[in-house]
């Protein structure tokens, strides 16, 4: 029966890492990030055409994909003038969404905690995400409602 060597000290033996590293040059890197960003494309076309994903690996690379983009997401908002800046009324109708399907908030109440957090009216912050509330409604799942009895 064959035995593993251990350490004196009885230690397990330690791992070692057996993956291959090296650098690239700088001016070589835009080729490296555009192979990326088209794969990341054949990805999103995928999605947008439907079209499964039926192996974890690729489940998990998207799933991945969206935590690095979550990360990106700025807690300081950048180009701001007097410590402000603009949002989009687009971003603003997926809070909106956010708030009514994913934690259960009347319509008006997550327009008025728009209000609040914009420093407009209710009625400004209906009317700037009017255009976009059905699409953003439709982007975010509704909280499933189950009741226990």
């Amino acid at each position: 029966m064959a035995t593993q060597k251990t350490p004196e000290d009885g230690a397990a033996p330690a791992a070692k890492d057996e993956r291959v590293t090296f650098s690239v040059p700088s001016d070589k890197h835009p080729q490296i990030a555009k192979a990326q960003r088209e794969f990341i494309a054949s990805i999103a076309d995928r999605v947008e055409k439907g079209e499964p994903f039926a192996r974890a690996a690729e489940r998990k690379l998207i799933a991945g994909i969206l935590r690095a983009w979550a990360k990106q997401i700025p807690d300081a908002l950048p180009n701001t003038q007097g410590g402000s800046a603009r949002i989009d009324p687009g971003y603003a109708a997926i809070h909106f969404a956010c708030l009514v399907n994913g934690q259960g908030r009347s319509k008006e109440e997550a327009t008025a905690e728009l209000a609040a957090l914009y420093g407009a009216s209710p009625e400004a912050v209906a009317e700037a995400i009017a255009k976009f509330e059905a699409p953003a409604m439709r982007l975010v799942p509704r909280k499933s409602t189950s009741s226990t009895g």
